[in-house]
Formats: structure tokens, sequence, C-alpha cells
């Protein structure tokens, strides 16, 4: 753990870049840390599509994908990295920890369930589609 933090001038100069011609570099004008990721669906339009490709008939309360989702809400690891707009770490967490989530919730919802593990790509379009709406709610998060 650092405790303390010292700075200590070593040097001083002018620095220059090499090359043939000077090339203008703008300032930074965001303040936003991380990847800059625009969220574009919203939920009901992501189930929808779950919906007309699947036969199923979710809302945007469903109870199946609202304890997925809440079951992530809860991971403070996963919900800290979507905070600091960290995708591909959150998504790397979430990817790894999906099928024991969803795994978790088989029992309660047994016939959703077997038709989800039934066909590999309804699964991983529902694991991709609870990830949109994580990132969707993004700091909107607050059960860590």
């Amino acid at each position: 753990m650092l405790e303390y933090y010292k700075i200590q001038k070593t040097s001083e100069g002018k620095i220059a870049l090499k090359g043939d011609s000077i090339t203008q570099i703008s300032p930074q004008t965001s303040t936003e840390c991380g990847a800059s990721e625009k969220v574009k669906e919203k939920l009901s339009e992501i189930l929808a599509r779950f919906n007309q490709r699947w036969g199923t008939n979710f809302t945007e309360m469903d109870k199946v994908i609202e304890q997925i989702v809440g079951d992530f809400e809860l991971d403070k690891h996963i919900v800290g990295a979507i905070k600091r707009k960290d995708y591909n770490n959150a998504e790397g967490l979430y990817n790894r920890d999906f099928k024991k989530v969803v795994a978790s919730r088989y029992e309660k919802n047994q016939d959703f369930f077997e038709k989800l593990f039934a066909d590999g790509q309804a699964f991983n379009e529902l694991q991709s589609a609870v990830f949109d709406i994580l990132k969707m709610r993004g700091n909107q998060i607050v059960k860590t």
C-alpha cells in the first residue's frame, strides 16, 4: 500500500517530435474515462427481437430476465467495471459467470430454461441481450 508519494525534479529541457511535417494535435475535449460506447437499443427492442426470433412472450418486467439481470447487478466486480465503462473486463467476467447464474435460476423457471438449454443459439442470444441490458442501465445500478 502506497502511503507517501514524493515528486522530485530530475531534469529540465525541451522535447521535440521527429518527422518531416508539423502536425497539429487537438487537446482532449471529453472528460469521460473509459471506452465511449453508446447503448442504442432500449430494453423493449431487445426483448421484442428475442421474442420474435424464439417465439417467447417476454415483457419489460419479465420475471426470469429481471431475476438474471438482478443477479448480475449484485456482482460488485461486473457492476464496477460497467460503471467505469470498462466493458471488455465486465463482459469477460459476465461471460465467465453467465451459465452459473442461469443454472441457479433453472429450478424456479424450468419450462423456459429447458427450451433455452436445448437451443444453443437461443442461449447465446439471451446472454447477449442480458449484457446489453446491464450496459444500458450502467450507472443506475446501485446494488453493489
